[in-house]
């Protein structure tokens, strides 16, 4: 049985417009003190459906129809697509609050918002070949070591690998793949490339102790062409404006390299995660008694 809905979802949810072509909602107006109260409210459900998300290996449906009505998988999202287009800071604050309910889904949440700014990064026909198209769209990714090879061909790229830790992967229609540029045998330079669905295989190898709802599984892709607006060069993704998106975005959050920004979306999961432990003892030791004396724990001086 789902928790009743907390007033704070809701009114997030009612201030959230949809047109009458049927377009996604549009969070633009949302700040970060509005996306904190969403993700606060979701705690309780959340910590509700910790345990099935675990079973699950993945996220349940229904936890990301939430974090959708409330736009926090949009909160980097550029304001142009309908996005919040938070500060840095949101990268560590919402997936923390969101941990206090479950660390996977937080997990899961401040990957798909880092992706949504690496989106960003990109050229503009990109972008608007995944976000004209579907506003909410997941995109998970294999970028933990760049375990994939590209060459050049016409057009663009061709793209082969097996890429370890997906989060997320299987709500996702889209993945950013990590690989190797070579010319022979020398590297000359990093690639991340945007990826369908259809053309990589998921392996369903993430069978773990803890954590096991991000289902970070593996990816595989076999000679799949990238073609050359998809692929972005690591070697010009270190800061400024040398993105090819930068001249799209103005706001200095899309100017910040990839080694700055990329690790902070899972600071706040493990965060979270350590405040709802303490949360979770408070409320146990309030509650217990003593084996001998009737008394709360609560209330012995020592």
């Amino acid at each position: 049985m789902n928790a009743p809905r907390a007033e704070g979802l809701d009114a997030s949810v009612a201030r959230a417009k949809v047109s009458a072509a049927g377009r996604a909602r549009d969070f633009s107006h949302c700040g970060l003190q509005e996306a904190l109260d969403s993700a606060r409210a979701l705690v309780p459900r959340l910590r509700e459906r910790a345990k099935a998300t675990e079973q699950a290996r993945r996220m349940l449906p229904e936890t990301i129809d939430d974090l959708n009505a409330s736009g926090l998988l949009r909160f980097v999202q550029p304001r142009r697509w309908g996005g919040m287009e938070l500060p840095f800071e949101s990268l560590v604050r919402i997936p923390a609050e969101l941990a206090r309910g479950c660390t996977s889904t937080a997990w899961c949440v401040g990957n798909w918002a880092i992706h949504h700014w690496m989106l960003a990064l990109y050229e503009e026909r990109a972008q608007s070949e995944i976000w004209d198209q579907d506003p909410d769209a997941l995109i998970a990714s294999g970028i933990a070591y760049p375990q994939g090879s590209a060459q050049r061909v016409e057009g663009g790229y061709q793209l082969s690998g097996r890429w370890s830790f997906s989060s997320g992967v299987d709500p996702s229609p889209w993945n950013m793949l990590a690989a190797l540029l070579r010319d022979g045998d020398q590297v000359v330079d990093y690639l991340m490339c945007l990826v369908p669905r259809a053309d990589y295989e998921i392996i369903d190898d993430w069978h773990v102790l803890g954590m096991s709802g991000t289902g970070s599984k593996s990816v595989k892709a076999q000679q799949v062409f990238v073609p050359a607006h998809r692929a972005l060069s690591m070697l010009r993704a270190r800061g400024g404006r040398e993105f090819p998106g930068a001249a799209l975005h103005d706001n200095p959050l899309f100017s910040i390299g990839l080694s700055t920004m990329g690790t902070h979306c899972l600071v706040g999961a493990a965060i979270g995660n350590a405040q709802a432990a303490l949360d979770l003892s408070i409320e146990w030791v309030e509650q217990r008694s003593t084996s001998y004396q009737s008394l709360k724990m609560r209330d012995l001086p020592t």
